[in-house]
């Protein structure tokens, strides 16, 4: 378990080395964590994980994993 804002940037560092599956499987990790649910309960913690990730999706044309993120 990291912090959100770890994640956060550990996903925009492969990114930037082209790696964004392995970010966005990074971010879709985090959302399925209890313990990441249980701490996150600031909006401005948790909105720029949730738009990184959705922006991740739509570029790699994952449908699916949105709306499986979106529900976690």
């Amino acid at each position: 378990f990291s912090k959100p804002e770890t994640v956060l940037k550990q996903a925009e560092g492969l990114v930037s080395v082209g790696q964004t599956h392995a970010a966005l499987q990074s971010l879709s990790e985090t959302f399925s964590s209890k313990r990441f649910r249980r701490s996150v309960f600031q909006r401005s913690v948790f909105e720029p994980i949730l738009i990184r990730f959705m922006e991740l999706c739509v570029e790699l044309r994952k449908g699916r994993t949105v709306k499986e993120g979106r529900m976690q």
